[in-house]
């Protein structure tokens, strides 16, 4: 594993980039709000073994450089012209990427084959955001900063705690948090390796916490828009890994995304954050996945 900072003078920065493999790449994992590309080592190693990966660190999460005003943010396009203007930067795989998204970076996959500046072969979603329309009209409307007050997860990620007096004092607080408890071992450490920024002699979480409620908030977009263009650009091949509990795809958009050609399978016991509690199983099923032969 290799880690890098990339120049991307439109976007205004560096990116961090993680990469695994010393071939040209042709997959990408593209990671949830207010983690790290490292939060996902786990499930890429396995990957790694059959395919050269890149991973990098979101606007405003992990080493990546950006500018990150949560004033600024409504909708998640920022990450995806973000994501296509580093993959432009490197040579592109002849068939295309296969872009593997979770949460977040799910929706976000489906908007950079949308734009059409990269080639998109294939996306594997895991737990992809589909917020109700409703949420979707009030982001989009001079009501969008009540989103904040009224999305629960909005609110909690802005009342996290920032700042910790070292890192063992940040990873005592996660690992004696319920939340964090389902996470395989050594997943956590992977998150802070990277989730946390050096501040003299404390720490403090690199995703501001302000950032993340604001993206959480930031429902600007439109889900289903993104799906129909991507699922165009990609012939039809479009996934999902649903969560068994806790999906941020409920049964009624999973009849809608299996209605428009996604093809969905549920990973048993597994909540939002399934790449963090279930890994390897994780891998398995991306990799069988890749490995299934598709009609063009």
């Amino acid at each position: 594993m290799h880690s890098t900072m990339v120049t991307l003078p439109d976007r205004g920065g560096d990116m961090h980039l993680r990469r695994w493999g010393d071939g040209a790449p042709s997959v990408v994992v593209l990671h949830a709000n207010g983690l790290t590309a490292l939060s996902y080592r786990q499930l890429i190693a396995p990957l790694a073994a059959e395919h050269d990966i890149l991973a990098f660190d979101h606007r405003g999460h992990g080493r990546t450089g950006l500018p990150a005003d949560p004033d600024d943010l409504r909708d998640w396009h920022v990450y995806a012209d973000d994501a296509a203007a580093l993959l432009a930067q490197h040579a592109q795989p002849a068939e295309g990427w296969t872009l593997i998204g979770h949460s977040m970076g799910a929706v976000t996959s489906l908007m950079v084959a949308a734009s059409g500046r990269i080639p998109v072969r294939r996306i594997v979603m895991i737990e992809p955001v589909v917020v109700p329309v409703a949420a979707h009209w009030i982001a989009r409307s001079p009501m969008r900063g009540v989103m904040r007050e009224i999305l629960p997860v909005a609110r909690k990620a802005a009342a996290r705690r920032a700042s910790f007096p070292d890192a063992v004092a940040a990873k005592n607080s996660y690992a004696g948090k319920p939340f964090f408890a389902r996470w395989a071992d050594g997943v956590l450490d992977d998150y802070l390796a990277d989730g946390l920024a050096h501040d003299g002699e404390a720490v403090r979480l690199a995703c501001d916490p302000a950032w993340e409620a604001a993206t959480f908030a930031a429902q600007g977009h439109s889900f289903w828009q993104a799906l129909d263009a991507a699922t165009a650009a990609t012939n039809g091949r479009v996934s999902a890994i649903y969560a068994e509990t806790g999906s941020t795809a409920s049964g009624t958009s999973r009849i809608r995304l299996s209605g428009q050609g996604v093809r969905g399978i549920v990973l048993p016991a597994a909540t939002h954050l399934a790449p963090q509690e279930y890994p390897a199983e994780c891998a398995a099923l991306i990799a069988d996945i890749i490995r299934q032969p598709e009609a063009d």
